[in-house]
């Protein structure tokens, strides 16, 4: 279940995963590559509603 702070929904990788049907190492790398963006956290990193909403606009241009 996403944190929800006021207007800001934050999903941790976990929680992607599952949703995407991807790999946490895949989403690290996509992190990593700056396909997504995402702040640490403590020892977790977490990607904001808007941030995935990029990604997917992005990857729509492309393919």
């Amino acid at each position: 279940m996403p944190i929800q702070i006021g207007q800001l929904r934050l999903y941790d990788l976990e929680e992607l995963s599952e949703k995407l049907q991807v790999n946490v190492r895949s989403l690290r790398r996509w992190i990593r590559e700056g396909k997504i963006k995402a702040k640490k956290v403590g020892v977790k990193y977490y990607v904001t509603e808007q941030s995935l909403n990029e990604y997917f606009e992005e990857t729509d241009k492309i393919g």
